[in-house]
């Protein structure tokens, strides 16, 4: 699992961890995003799989003082590879702080 890393711009970024499970008759993936707000998360669908990115705010006021700070902030990417010319993306949702995105088996 990889927290941070770069875009090509050189803007600091973290990957969310994500999982893929697989039925006889779908593609389900789960992209683990607590405490991120749908209306930042983008997903691009590509020949050879899904990007996921967007932003996780920084709670916190200016006038608090920091303790500690485990949890990562700021702009996210994840690229999870998938052979999309078998998959049709059927639904996508933010439940219980995770992205779910179904894609449905073709071919």
């Amino acid at each position: 699992m990889q927290f941070s890393r770069c875009y090509a711009d050189n803007q600091p970024c973290w990957e969310p961890p994500a999982d893929a499970v697989e039925t006889e008759s779908e593609v389900i993936l789960y992209v683990a995003l607590p405490g991120v707000s749908a209306a930042t998360i983008s997903v691009v669908f590509q020949p050879d799989g899904v990007t996921v990115s967007g932003l996780r705010r920084f709670p916190a006021a200016q006038s608090m003082r920091i303790h500690r700070i485990e949890i990562p902030y700021g702009k996210f990417e994840r690229h999870i590879p998938l052979a999309m010319l078998f998959l049709e993306p059927v639904t996508q949702e933010l439940e219980d702080g995770c992205l779910v995105l179904r894609f449905r088996k073709v071919g």
